[in-house]
């Protein structure tokens, strides 16, 4: 086995192995990438390929030291990747599959944004044709979402999606680093959008238009990975342009208030 072909959020990743003798550390690692990874696997060679890790055989030559404010508190560095260029880096056989996970996640951003993407953390609802998104408004506790929804007869997953625009609407893409396992057929299609829904406390329960939806922009970029990509110097540029996506996914579709009641909840308030 000396490279894997991944296809995640319709973006093709080529993993290769670069192994410089039989070990079974290496071995080992390299088997439980390709579990972890099961159903993103693609089997038939890829004309084109997005972005390509090299995973080397390497041992930990150097460590960086930085001391923290506590007293005796010192924190110890290792290399994680090299970048080689845009579309390609260099990874050890010593990293972690979280860490494999964050290098993946951390390209993936930037190939999103070109195509009017970006990430979403939030509530879905999968039906036969599209999915839902639902947002939590400010205040509102998470302990009681399920709880409410549940008494509605509404199945909500929660974790992180890939966000990808196309033609006219945008879709959403399962990401590997949910930890769910999931079927070829739900991570290699893309789901649509059907509507968008802020979650919310009231006398009773109703789902009504919400008309003017840029009040809420500021509080839904908390469910996104926007905020972040400003924090980084290397993604400043990139920024502006996923602002520009995700206005544009809100834009197009209808927003409902969906207000559960004091019943629905069951707490006081």
């Amino acid at each position: 086995m000396d490279k894997l072909i991944l296809q995640i959020a319709g973006y093709i990743i080529q993993i290769t192995f670069k192994e410089k003798r039989r070990n079974r550390v290496v071995d080992r690692f390299k088997e439980e990438i390709k579990d972890y990874y099961m159903n993103f696997l693609i089997l038939e060679t890829a004309k084109k390929i997005d972005f390509k890790i090299d995973m080397i055989d390497k041992k930990i030559l150097s460590l960086d030291f930085i001391k923290e404010g506590t007293p005796n508190k010192i924190q110890a560095f290792i290399p994680y990747f090299e970048r080689r260029s845009t579309k390609k880096v260099t990874t050890y056989f010593y990293i972690s599959l979280d860490q494999l996970d964050q290098i993946l996640k951390h390209f993936l951003e930037k190939l999103l944004v070109k195509n009017g993407g970006f990430i979403l953390n939030t509530y879905f609802e999968f039906t036969k044709k599209n999915v839902n998104i639902f947002f939590l408004n400010k205040g509102f506790e998470e302990k009681n979402i399920l709880t409410g929804l549940r008494a509605k007869k509404r199945l909500l997953t929660e974790g992180t999606f890939f966000v990808k625009k196309k033609y006219r609407d945008f879709y959403l893409y399962h990401a590997p680093f949910n930890g769910d396992r999931l079927s070829k057929e739900q991570v290699s299609d893309g789901y649509r959008t059907g509507k968008l829904f802020l979650i919310d406390k009231f006398n009773n329960f109703k789902v009504e238009k919400i008309i003017n939806k840029e009040q809420y922009v500021a509080h839904f970029l908390t469910f996104s990975n926007i905020s972040s990509l400003y924090q980084r110097i290397e993604y400043k540029q990139n920024a502006s342009q996923c602002m520009k996506n995700f206005l544009g996914f809100l834009n197009r579709y209808d927003l409902f208030s969906y207000q559960l009641s004091k019943e629905n909840l069951k707490i006081s308030y």
